[in-house]
């Protein structure tokens, strides 16, 4: 007589219960990565409230890094507060977040000097914004001079804006060279 073969091993059978429990659990984690993020490694917005320790003028990389985490906390005035130290010590990054922060929150009269200063430490982007500011006051000479400035940077928008106020100006050939800059 020949050996039966040996029966298959049988799949694992949970009761509905287990299963839907596991999906419910996979479900919250799930839920708290997407609302925390990897808010555990990161500090807490009460954390951020109180002194900026590690910020301090000399140390530039630090005070930009504290400047951001603060503000994409929603911490503007403390991030205000660590984008100027590190832009009184002549960061050009800097200040061009002090600018475009104040800028955001309305106080263009306060966002104009830190631009000028990104854009005078030949920050491209700087330029950029400084001219856009200053048009808006009216001012197109400003605008123009920062927007060329920008250009000579090597930022693509600063010379389509210097593109674009010299086609109003009347000279299409210099538009279109400032335009495939």
């Amino acid at each position: 007589m020949a050996a039966e073969p040996p029966l298959p091993p049988s799949r694992l059978k949970l009761p509905r219960w287990v299963l839907l429990g596991l999906i419910v659990i996979l479900a919250a984690v799930a839920l708290l990565l997407w609302r925390y993020g990897d808010s555990w490694t990161r500090p807490s917005r009460r954390q951020l409230s109180g002194k900026l320790a590690p910020c301090t003028a000399d140390d530039r990389a630090g005070c930009f890094a504290a400047g951001q985490r603060l503000e994409a906390r929603g911490l503007e005035a403390r991030a205000e507060e660590a984008y100027g130290r590190c832009c009184s010590s002549q960061s050009p990054s800097c200040c061009f977040n002090l600018g475009l922060l104040r800028w955001r929150r309305g106080a263009k009269a306060l966002a104009r000097p830190p631009l000028v200063e990104a854009c005078g430490a030949r920050h491209a982007r700087g330029c950029t914004n400084l001219g856009v500011l200053l048009a808006e006051e009216k001012d197109p000479v400003g605008a123009e001079r920062a927007f060329r400035k920008a250009c000579d940077l090597g930022q693509a928008l600063g010379c389509r804006n210097v593109a674009y106020g010299v086609l109003l100006a009347g000279d299409a050939k210099a538009a279109r060279d400032y335009a495939h800059k």
